[in-house]
């Protein structure tokens, strides 16, 4: 395996993204819309509620979580505790946007090269299957990966706005926030890229290869995450167990791809 390789169809890749108005939109405005809309609409307001109004008005939190997010969660108003359950469910997307983002281009990795004919060229290109299938995943996963990152930070700023007049305090970035931030969310991501690279190497198109994956793909996907979103509410440690099943999870996916990866095949579609 040759990283320099890698890095040249890595870079024709990136190219291709930057061609797309569409994708690029996906990649980079999609992910700050979400992450300025969400906080905007959900967290921002509870600024003008008054705690003992909300207090009077409200139910016991209990029914909403039955987990002590902080230390001092018995201390806290109920306003404060709501607040709190806001911010840590919006984390979620920051778990869903490396899922979906990094499809949008995978979807076009291989099927978009018989779309613009240079399928063939690929092909009889001096590489191996592992590096075509690395520079590949890394085309797809790299750049959307640092588009979510970018979004998180108008994020944590308006978080952080609210939390400083509701709690006193800044409550991000906390542990488990940069956790699902830096590591489970593009670990998810690669998983999901990994399962559209394999629909596009055997679909004719690119529009093809959306359809399917989103129909095979994204429900997975979902599955998934629902099942570390589980473990994103209990300690970092169980997250930090669940970081390391996945990296387990993408290795064998990234094993059964390239075994799977036939060029013959992929050129023709079957």
């Amino acid at each position: 395996m040759r990283i320099e390789k890698i890095i040249i169809i890595f870079r024709k890749e990136l190219d291709e993204v930057v061609r797309s108005k569409y994708v690029l939109f996906s990649i980079i405005g999609l992910p700050l819309l979400f992450s300025i809309f969400i906080p905007a609409m959900s967290i921002l307001p509870l600024m003008a509620t008054d705690s003992e109004e909300f207090e009077s008005e409200g139910d016991d939190m209990g029914f909403l979580v039955n987990y002590s997010f902080t230390s001092d969660w018995d201390e806290l108003t109920e306003l404060q505790q709501f607040f709190i359950v806001m911010v840590e469910f919006s984390i979620f997307i920051f778990l869903m946007l490396p899922m979906i983002l990094p499809t949008v281009i995978a979807a076009d990795s291989f099927s978009g090269e018989k779309d613009r004919g240079t399928v063939e060229g690929m092909v009889a290109a001096p590489v191996s299957d592992t590096e075509i299938y690395l520079g590949k995943i890394s085309g797809a996963l790299i750049p959307t990966t640092f588009s979510t990152w970018f979004a998180a930070i108008p994020f944590v700023i308006m978080v952080n706005i609210a939390s400083n007049d509701i709690l006193g305090r800044f409550y991000l970035p906390h542990l488990k926030f940069l956790i699902s931030l830096l590591l489970m969310g593009p670990l998810l991501g690669l998983a999901s890229t990994n399962g559209m690279v394999w629909v596009s190497t055997k679909t004719s198109s690119s529009r093809d290869a959306q359809q399917l994956g989103s129909l095979i793909i994204l429900p997975l996907m979902l599955i998934m995450i629902g099942m570390f979103a589980g473990v994103l509410m209990i300690s970092s440690i169980f997250l930090w167990v669940g970081v390391v099943v996945l990296i387990g999870i993408d290795i064998f996916l990234i094993k059964i791809g390239i075994n799977l990866l036939d060029r013959e095949k992929w050129v023709t579609g079957a």
